[in-house]
Formats: C-alpha cells, structure tokens, sequence
C-alpha cells in the first residue's frame, strides 16, 4: 500500500511542484495542480478505502488525461 521509493521528508508546508509521480486515478486534485501539501495523502487514502470497500474508483475515464 505504501511506496517508500517515492518517500521523502517534508520540510516545508506545501509544495510546489510540476513534476506529478504516482497513479493518477489516487491523484488528490492540488496535486494534478501542482501546489500540495501532506494533506493530499488523506485524499489518496479515502481513494483506497473507496476501491477496497465499493470496489470501484471515483472517477472514471477511458483515458489517463480523461481521468484528470
């Protein structure tokens, strides 16, 4: 469930960042928009809750940019 490879410390409040690293159906929105904070993992955790409680994702597209 938890990827250390993409782990890192936080030092600062939010993030600004264009570079996007991770699955974009668990993406929270201010990371698709490029200023987050550690806040946005809550996001991606209700995402997981959702798949393994409804089985389903919540958004659905036939593409990743459809998805976005």
């Amino acid at each position: 469930m938890i990827d250390f490879g993409l782990a890192k410390e936080l030092k600062v409040k939010r993030i600004k960042d264009k570079e996007m690293i991770g699955t974009h159906t668990y993406m929270a929105p201010e990371v698709i928009e490029g200023v987050y904070s550690a806040k946005c993992d809550m996001w991606s955790a209700g995402v997981v809750l959702l798949n393994m409680i409804g089985r389903r994702n919540p958004f659905k597209g036939k593409s990743k940019e459809e998805t976005m």
